[in-house]
């Protein structure tokens, strides 16, 4: 996943934007290290993101978006 691509996730996630009834269970482990990339839409990401990442008050916990974001350059491929 490119940078830009994350950003757009990010902002989805925090916005609300996404399609909240894609099926993000594809990325459950995605932090191990046996993990085979996976192809999925913008809208997954997002929404896993903002199960991870986004606080209950709209906020963003830094810590766990700087690691999703080391994960997802290599293990989220994003298709159109």
């Amino acid at each position: 996943m490119k940078r830009v691509e994350f950003d757009k996730a990010v902002k989805m996630a925090q916005e609300g934007t996404y399609d909240a009834n894609q099926d993000d269970s594809v990325l459950h482990g995605c932090g191990l290290p046996g993990f085979v990339p996976v192809t999925i839409t913008l809208d997954v990401a997002a929404k896993f993101l903002a199960w991870h990442c986004i606080c209950l008050n709209g906020s963003v916990d830094c810590e766990q978006l700087t690691e999703m974001r080391a994960i997802s350059r290599k293990k989220w491929i994003i298709c159109n």
